[in-house]
């Protein structure tokens, strides 16, 4: 077993918890230990595709938390070494809403003709740091428990701003990414969990909000216009689907809806369906108070668990490593 964290007071309370680990600053030099046989991956974002790709080469399965990467090459390169070893490896991303009932049922719920043929599809997260959110212009000493270099790995060089800062938490430099790279990694699943695979048709122009040099935009209106392809459960051709993303602040589209303030409506030509991470309703209220809904169908069990059942594999195994975030 091995752990690895760039905070040095974080690796030395998860080794009281694991004495029989080795522990590393440097996930590349964890990487080198011999007897591994599993990587989980929850590190600064940034390190993710570079964590994954250096794990599968070493033909080690793989659990990382959203997003894998940053950019559709950093994606491509973490594929094309899983597409090496993907019969000797068990993957996962860490995207926990499939693994509850709620949204299993929202699935169930649409799928089943609820509010009838879905035209659209909104996801929105609010949870946008408030405060300044340009780089903090008084220099921060970097804290001697961080391993500020690792901590950076192939981002360029700047000076350390304290994470608690709003800028740090937006995206900076010296921060991480965006909510909409955080929360819809997992919201924006929805539109083709529920009706299967959609070919990208176009996308309609971005209205982003002013972006400092360092920061994510505070307002993210954007969408995708999906085409329908024949198949099971799928719309018929010439069917569009339009999914919308919104990233906005406390006060933006999320109070609109309920109060939700993290979550998803799905637009039919019968009714609408709201759902955040843990709950769900069909709307208007009035209209559904009689409705009796399908049986449940899905499976009431973890789909992390589940599919590292489906997908384990022969090998004899070793040992598990590490790499937790520095918070």
């Amino acid at each position: 077993m091995a752990l690895c964290d760039v905070d040095d007071r974080h690796l030395a309370a998860a080794a009281k918890r694991f004495p029989q680990a080795k522990t590393y600053s440097d996930w590349r030099k964890m990487m080198e230990q011999k007897d591994l046989d599993a990587v989980v991956c929850s590190t600064t974002e940034h390190t993710h595709p570079l964590i994954c790709a250096w794990a599968l080469r070493r033909k080690l399965h793989v659990y990382c938390e959203k997003p894998i990467a940053h950019t559709p090459e950093e994606a491509q390169i973490v594929r094309q070494e899983y597409l090496k070893v993907k019969d000797k490896v068990a993957t996962q991303q860490g995207t926990q809403i499939h693994a509850g009932d709620n949204f299993r049922r929202v699935v169930e719920l649409i799928r089943s003709g609820a509010i009838g043929t879905v035209r659209e599809v909104h996801n929105w997260c609010d949870r946008i740091p408030l405060g300044p959110r340009e780089r903090p212009k008084d220099l921060h000493p970097v804290p001697p428990y961080l391993h500020w270099d690792l901590w950076l790995a192939r981002r360029p060089s700047g000076p350390f701003i304290p994470p608690t800062s709003a800028a740090a938490a937006c995206g900076g430099t010296s921060g991480g990414i965006s909510a909409t790279a955080r929360s819809a990694a997992w919201a924006r699943t929805s539109p083709t969990w529920v009706a299967g695979p959609w070919t990208l048709e176009s996308p309609p122009p971005s209205r982003p909000t002013r972006i400092p040099k360092e920061d994510t935009p505070k307002s993210i209106p954007n969408g995708f216009r999906f085409a329908g392809i024949s198949g099971l459960r799928r719309p018929a051709a010439g069917h569009c689907l339009l999914a919308r993303w919104w990233q906005e602040a406390a006060v933006g589209r999320g109070r609109r809806f309920e109060a939700v303030g993290l979550g998803m409506l799905f637009i039919g030509d019968k009714g609408q369906l709201l759902s955040d991470y843990s709950r769900h309703v069909l709307l208007p209220r009035d209209k559904f108070q009689d409705y009796q809904p399908p049986s449940r169908r899905s499976h009431r069990r973890s789909a992390i668990s589940g599919n590292g059942s489906r997908r384990r594999k022969t090998a004899a195994p070793r040992r598990a490593t590490s790499t937790t975030p520095a918070r």
